[in-house]
């Protein structure tokens, strides 16, 4: 089966793909953080997946950048509806999670947009541009010249959308970041 955006991630972890030694060593009290890297560097992907997809001890800002890190794998092995779902996973820890920096959650946001596109989930990658453009705009602890480049960055990944209202108020911002 094919998972769709908008399924139940913790539903969709392909469990017979999940490797075993790893899987276990987490109830032997390693920790989640290293196991999913070790996954990762192992090109285990679903391992990976399932280690952070129901961590729970992990800091939110590893869990993104390492769930941003993930996505690009399945990218990259051709896994689109997969790469797709784990950035899903991305969005609401970089837009509800205040304790990670706000120029992270910006960049989480950029980077789940463009992995989006790269699943093919254009509708997806404008929503989180959106929200890494609303948190740029909102908050006060980002310089004008960070701000300036961060806009400048989301609007790179806009020009890949087929949107160019949002790539001009992208332009804009970016001109003018005040």
């Amino acid at each position: 089966d094919k998972p769709i955006l908008n399924a139940d991630p913790l539903q969709l972890v392909r469990t017979e793909q999940i490797l075993p030694q790893l899987a276990l060593r987490e109830l032997a009290g390693d920790a989640s953080a290293g196991l999913a890297v070790q996954a990762l560097q192992a090109g285990q992907l679903e391992t990976a997946r399932a280690a952070l997809t129901y961590a729970t001890t992990i800091p939110a800002v590893e869990q993104a950048g390492r769930l941003a890190q993930l996505g690009r794998a399945y990218l990259d092995a051709g896994d689109l509806a997969v790469a797709g779902q784990v950035f899903r996973l991305v969005v609401p820890l970089a837009v509800l999670n205040d304790t990670i920096p706000t120029q992270e959650r910006v960049q989480l946001l950029v980077q789940a947009a463009d992995g989006y596109i790269g699943s093919e989930n254009a509708g997806a990658a404008r929503d989180a541009l959106v929200q890494a453009q609303r948190i740029a705009v909102q908050t006060p602890d980002l310089v004008p010249a960070r701000r300036a480049d961060l806009f400048a960055e989301m609007r790179r990944v806009a020009e890949r959308l087929d949107d160019t209202a949002l790539e001009q108020q992208l332009a804009d911002l970016a001109r003018n970041p005040y």
